[in-house]
């Protein structure tokens, strides 16, 4: 995230003793400096999210064009959610994709947004944890996440469908010594 609010991704190649940075994408947030912003994807299909200190999530990106015959265009976006009765939120996690985003907040809450529904993004509070959330992580793969929390605790939760709604079910935990979890890699 540089000063003038552009938020571009780059790729570093090492070979032997050198290395290489690529600006792959590079996209302009538009607004005041984020608390928080991240960027996943390719220059064809990428999606980018910035939240500000007033509880707004914006995402940018363009989706791939599909087309069964011929190439499509590929498609820019922007949408902006207010996040309301989330709580402050500490830490996020956005998948590889860029179609998945959790967000931990201080009130203990892992609020999940589709982010493949660009039209009407679905926020869904998935984990009620006991503490402030200080930490998330996708593990291998994007499927299962990683949430980490003040007092130490870790666990990981794979997503599921119940009933037609999405939920979380914890899987395994621990609880690491010390002052609590800061990150999850």
């Amino acid at each position: 995230l540089w000063d003038n609010g552009v938020l571009s991704r780059y790729v570093v190649t090492v070979d032997g003793t050198t290395a290489e940075a690529k600006m792959t994408v590079s996209i302009e947030l538009g607004r005041k400096k984020p608390l928080l912003a991240m960027i996943r994807g390719t220059k064809e299909k990428y999606r980018g999210i910035a939240l500000y200190a007033d509880g707004t999530l914006t995402v940018q990106g363009v989706k791939a064009g599909k087309g069964l015959l011929a190439k499509k265009k590929a498609t820019p976006f922007e949408t902006s959610i207010v996040l309301a009765n989330t709580g402050v939120v500490t830490t996020a996690a956005l998948s590889s994709a860029g179609d998945s985003l959790y967000l931990g907040c201080d009130n203990g809450t892992v609020v999940h947004l589709d982010l493949a529904k660009m039209s009407k993004p679905e926020i869904t509070p998935v984990v009620q944890n006991r503490g402030p959330v200080t930490a998330l992580s996708f593990l291998t793969g994007d499927y299962a996440i990683a949430v980490g929390d003040a007092s130490g605790k870790v666990a990981v939760w794979f997503p599921r469908r119940e009933n037609g709604e999405f939920r979380l079910r914890q899987s395994v935990g621990w609880e690491a010594k010390g002052d609590g979890t800061r990150a999850i890699t």
